[in-house]
């Protein structure tokens, strides 16, 4: 080997890149990779979502229940007051 033989190889270690790549794996790696964020993406969402519903039912439950206290009670309507039993006997007649 002379030294003509010796630079063309230096020469082409310089052009080539250091590391090969398969292309074809490099690929299907970054397919895989992409498909497992869209995965994550999407449960992500679906958690979103059902959380949200979640919220948005809870609210209204606890809207239901205030509404059904304030308004199932006149004595708390009209004085401010929760009566704690309701008793079965008349009114005193009003004078």
């Amino acid at each position: 080997m002379n030294l003509d033989d010796l630079m063309e190889v230096w020469r082409s270690q310089d052009a080539a890149p250091l590391h090969g790549v398969n292309e074809t794996l490099l690929r299907l790696a970054l397919r895989q990779e992409e498909a497992k964020l869209q995965a994550q993406r999407r449960l992500g969402s679906r958690i979103i979502y059902v959380t949200s519903a979640f919220i948005v039912a809870l609210t209204a439950v606890l809207f239901v229940m205030m509404y059904a206290m304030l308004y199932s009670n006149r004595d708390f309507a009209i004085t401010g007051r929760v009566s704690s039993f309701r008793s079965s006997a008349p009114p005193p007649p009003c004078s």
